[in-house]
Order: C-alpha cells, then structure tokens, then sequence
C-alpha cells in the first residue's frame, strides 16, 4: 500500500529483475479510475510471462 498524504492509495506493483538481480521493468496499476487495486495472486509461466490476478475497486 503507498500512502498519498492522508489518503491511502492501494495499488498492485510488478517488478521484473534479470537473474543477476537487475531491474529490466516496474509497471504500476492502480485500477479503475485510480482508485484501487487489491493483488491476488501472481503467477510465472515457463516462457518468463508474468500474470498478476486481483480485483479493482470502482467509485
């Protein structure tokens, strides 16, 4: 959770390292309308593919 002044903000953040432990990416999601999002589940696929699973709030 990343707080924003007095206002939580939940947000899924994805962080993808090299095997040497280097950041190669970072992709922020913060749902519908910015907000929020609440991460499930992630999952990696035998290709590298990276699936993150949650669920959105709407206001």
């Amino acid at each position: 959770m990343e707080l924003h002044e007095s206002n939580p903000v939940e947000s899924i953040t994805t962080i993808s390292y090299d095997p040497l432990g280097n950041q190669r990416w970072v992709q922020h999601y913060l749902g519908i309308d910015s907000v929020g999002a609440i991460p499930a589940s992630i999952q990696v696929d035998k290709h590298g593919g990276v699936y993150v699973g949650g669920t959105s709030k709407i206001s």
